[in-house]
């Protein structure tokens, strides 16, 4: 207790000292009183919150804990969706399967990447070039491909800096139209979810689990997103000023210039918004993207025999899937994806092994298609993982003429494989 009371900016007295000095000084007690209290006294709010902050960012930085967290979920989820299934039936029933519809599903499914790239250019265009057709094609199923290959949806980022480095598009547009794209998917993915719902389609041919559901949760994040949007795209100079203020307040001070930036940049993508022609356009867009992947899930469920849910059980179907893709999981989402499809199917009371082939049939169509694509482009382009990964200003790094190759090769690829 003698050492608390010394001056904190002192070496500890020893023994000796203590003995010898016996006057009793008031003013020098009561510095060294409060130095103890100083000392002892619980850190401020403020600090802790840094300290949480910083303790939950080693962890996000950790690659092994996010690998072994993601594998962990994958893993669960599909032992769920695996359960009580027997292994010869199912491969049975992929047998008896009729593989022309599966192919009809297979084209209409790359076909929605197609509008998918269009739907880029119609958000882009607001703010600046979009970049050629063919170019954002590209950047497009690479992205995919980077979904289906790395963990935490790193793709979207992989298709960002691409469109940078081959399109001229500013890096922080284009990740925050691809921000963009993801809100309009989910809106138009809950709103497919309602079509069953409202209608009494399902509530009639499917068990009490499906009563658990309301619409009015549903209902409420669709006008929570388009709220979102709305905000988000009027006022990116107020948000981003706001995120500025907040950095410092959680004690991030240092870093507020470039958490304004990359919040300003990050809205620029949704300046489209601002525009309601152009917002309508990419709602269409939108629409027309799940309409086509809807088909893909219908045509499967017509390969397999799978009846009673019809296109409106499709939609339902294809909207729970879809929300099982935004789970964190492994690369290509397997598991969730499974889990969500089974749940989905399981309240048309579809038997258990047909089920299974049909979700297991229809993710190796889709995985294996748009990763071969996407590793195609990435081939043929003469790129690799690694140089999409050196950042958004590494085409400043590059040799301007190799650019102007890679582009020129982009055109002649998209020309000879798709007619774009």
């Amino acid at each position: 207790m003698r050492h608390a009371l010394c001056d904190v900016s002192e070496e500890p007295p020893n023994h000796r000292t203590l003995v010898q000095s016996n006057a009793f000084d008031p003013s020098r007690t009561f510095v060294h009183s409060y130095a103890f209290i100083r000392v002892a006294e619980p850190p401020t709010r403020r600090t802790l919150v840094s300290r949480i902050l910083e303790t939950l960012s080693r962890l996000m930085r950790s690659r092994g804990a996010r690998t072994i967290c993601a594998m962990s979920i994958a893993f669960a989820l599909l032992v769920w969706a695996l359960r009580d299934m027997s292994p010869l039936a199912v491969w049975r029933a992929v047998g008896k399967a009729r593989f022309e519809w599966l192919g009809l599903g297979l084209i209409t499914f790359l076909a929605s990447y197609s509008v998918r790239a269009q739907r880029w250019g119609t958000l882009l265009r607001a703010h600046c070039d979009p970049g050629s057709l063919g170019i954002r094609h590209s950047a497009v199923f690479v992205g995919f491909a980077g979904n289906n290959l790395l963990p935490a949806h790193a793709g979207e980022l992989v298709r960002a800096t691409l469109l940078h480095r081959l399109g001229r598009v500013p890096f922080g547009a284009a990740l925050g139209s691809i921000v963009a794209e993801r809100m309009l998917d989910m809106i138009i993915v809950l709103l497919f979810l309602l079509a069953p719902l409202l209608g009494g389609i399902v509530s009639e041919t499917a068990g009490g689990t499906l009563g658990a559901l309301h619409l009015g949760s549903a209902v409420s994040a669709i006008a929570v997103l388009c709220l979102a949007l709305f905000v988000a795209a009027s006022w990116p100079q107020s948000i981003a000023v706001l995120a500025g203020r907040g950095a410092k307040v959680v004690g991030l001070t240092a870093l507020t210039p470039r958490i304004e930036a990359g919040v300003r940049g990050l809205l620029s993508g949704l300046a489209a918004f601002r525009n309601p022609i152009r917002t309508l356009i990419a709602l269409l867009e939108t629409v027309c993207i799940w309409c086509l992947t809807a088909i893909t899930y219908w045509s499967g469920m017509v390969a397999f025999g799978i009846s009673s849910p019809g296109a409106t059980g499709a939609l339902f179907v294809q909207s729970v899937a879809a929300l099982g893709f935004a789970i964190p999981s492994s690369p290509g989402s397997f598991g969730p994806f499974e889990a969500a499809t089974r749940f989905a199917l399981a309240q048309y009371y579809i038997p258990t092994d047909t089920i299974v082939a049909y979700t297991l049939t229809l993710h190796f169509l889709m995985y294996s298609s748009v990763t071969a694509i996407g590793l195609g482009f990435v081939s043929r382009l003469g790129l690799s993982w690694g140089d999409l990964f050196q950042g958004p200003h590494a085409s400043h790094e590059m040799p301007s003429g190799h650019v102007a190759v890679l582009r020129g090769s982009l055109r002649n690829v998209a020309k000879s494989d798709f007619g774009l």
